[in-house]
């Protein structure tokens, strides 16, 4: 049997082709981290948070950006989300704005936070620790809501799950 090639595009292109677009994919998801999280470190630093932290900071997404550490910014983000969210709703909506104007549609990511959300609920199983950590910042969120007492029952049972599942991993001394 030969080895036929049918045109210019072999498999081996066809792969070359697929990588690209996925490094293009993850090169555009990686600046848009830095770009969001390096503006809300700004912000941040502007309402006080002091410079020698948002230098820190700034130092720690730079390094992160260039080493390709999607997982590392991602955590940034939600973690710079989380700070930022407790500030007064006056200086959220001005950071909001800073961001809208900025960055586009969703400045802080939480379209994409939402949808994690729903997929984690809907999968009922939480597999790592960002998930975890998504469930326990959106049961706080809702602790006092009492109208959503469903979704509060139902990411008790999932932290709860999970912390069984981590404790059972653990090798008792």
């Amino acid at each position: 049997m030969s080895n036929t090639h049918f045109g210019p595009y072999t498999n081996t292109h066809a792969a070359e082709v697929a990588m690209a677009r996925n490094s293009k994919k993850r090169t555009t998801e990686l600046l848009a981290l830095r770009d969001r999280c390096l503006a809300i470190t700004h912000f941040l630093a502007e309402a006080g948070v002091g410079e020698v932290i948002a230098t820190e900071m700034r130092a720690a997404i730079q390094a992160a950006f260039e080493r390709g550490d999607l997982r590392s910014l991602k955590m940034v983000s939600r973690d710079l989300n989380e700070w930022a969210n407790g500030m007064p709703p006056a200086t959220i909506a001005r950071l909001d704005a800073i961001l809208r104007s900025e960055l586009g549609e969703d400045p802080r990511g939480t379209e994409s936070e939402a949808r994690d959300l729903a997929r984690i609920l809907h999968r009922g199983t939480i597999e790592d620790e960002d998930e975890y950590r998504l469930l326990t910042r959106r049961l706080e969120e809702i602790y006092a809501d009492g109208w959503k007492g469903g979704e509060l029952e139902k990411i008790n049972e999932l932290l709860v799950a999970f912390e069984e599942k981590l404790a059972g991993a653990t090798p008792e001394a």
